[in-house]
């Protein structure tokens, strides 16, 4: 991941507030359920709601991502992406 054209860098630890969502979007489309537990922290009920968001509906962004979801895991996700670690996005970065 590098520099888009949102003007967003999410290859760095933090996020800014304006590019947040559009960044945890580009690491949860790459990201595999099971990268989702292990590497993002997320237990398998989340997990497995995001990936099933993914493979039944059209995804364009965090906010079609978020109409699939409910409010407490949509807080879990940015909480998460909140106090990401550097390390934790870098294996995304160079996958």
């Amino acid at each position: 991941m590098t520099s888009d054209t949102n003007g967003c860098d999410c290859t760095k630890i933090p996020f800014s507030e304006e590019c947040l969502k559009h960044c945890i979007e580009l690491v949860l489309r790459k990201a595999n359920k099971q990268e989702k537990q292990s590497i993002l922290g997320f237990d398998e009920q989340l997990a497995q709601a995001i990936f099933t968001a993914y493979n039944t509906q059209i995804i364009n962004g965090f906010e079609d991502l978020e109409s699939n979801l409910n409010p407490g895991q949509v807080e879990i996700i940015l909480a998460t992406f909140r106090s990401l670690k550097q390390s934790q996005l870098d294996y995304f970065n160079n996958k």
